[in-house]
């Protein structure tokens, strides 16, 4: 899946006034732009750094990187992947299959790096009763199921061994949240490892019947 950005006007500016000081300098740069992408997931399998040659850093660990490099310039673009997951393969101007990819820039570039889950697979159950939702991190792959980022109906999904999840179940206007089911935690935020599979239910409560 690949990620694109939208400039915004003072982004824009930004980048007119580093374009006119490269011409100034005879220095060209070029836009340099990477990714991951998950194997049936939307994020938090992976990060990329980017870095020259002698080490130093371009741009940051992140699952989307962005900036301008100087023509000429040897970076290193770094996949690492989070637990439960590997690294496959390099896709775009560059190809590749280890988890550094050298290259040099002499234009524009723009690169993915695919991950896919490590066996074995263990499967997270979220039931939800009453009215109410789940806000997952790293985000579950749930198509129609995710709206604005929120678990609206009860689900399943794949994670690595030992991979941690974070849930936190929040209660629709009228509803309030309650208790976890099947994990042992009154509190709504909460924190899994997933060293086995796991089942768990949110427990919503009408606040009208408290009335």
């Amino acid at each position: 899946m690949l990620t694109r950005r939208i400039l915004g006007p003072a982004a824009l500016l930004a980048l007119a006034l580093l374009s006119a000081g490269c011409a100034r300098s005879g220095t060209r740069m070029y836009s340099f732009d990477a990714s991951v992408a998950c194997e049936a997931r939307d994020c938090g399998c992976g990060t990329i750094e980017v870095t020259t040659v002698s080490g130093t850093v371009v741009e940051a660990p992140g699952e989307v990187v962005h900036g301008f490099v100087s023509e000429g310039l040897v970076v290193v673009a770094e996949a690492v992947s989070q637990p439960g997951w590997t690294l496959t393969h390099w896709s775009g101007d560059e190809s590749g299959v280890g988890a550094s990819l050298e290259l040099l820039v002499d234009q524009g570039k723009q690169l993915i790096a695919h991950f896919e889950r490590v066996r074995p697979l263990r499967t997270l159950e979220v039931q939800l009763i009453g009215e109410g939702g789940i806000d997952t991190s790293p985000c579950l792959s749930l198509g129609s199921q995710l709206v604005d980022g929120h678990l609206m109906t009860p689900r399943s999904a794949l994670f690595g061994d030992g991979e941690v999840v974070h849930l936190t179940a929040y209660g629709a206007p009228g509803w309030h949240f309650e208790s976890w089911i099947g994990f042992e935690s009154g509190v709504s935020e909460i924190e899994l490892v997933m060293d086995q599979d796991r089942s768990l239910s949110a427990l919503f409560v009408d606040e009208c019947d408290h009335d």
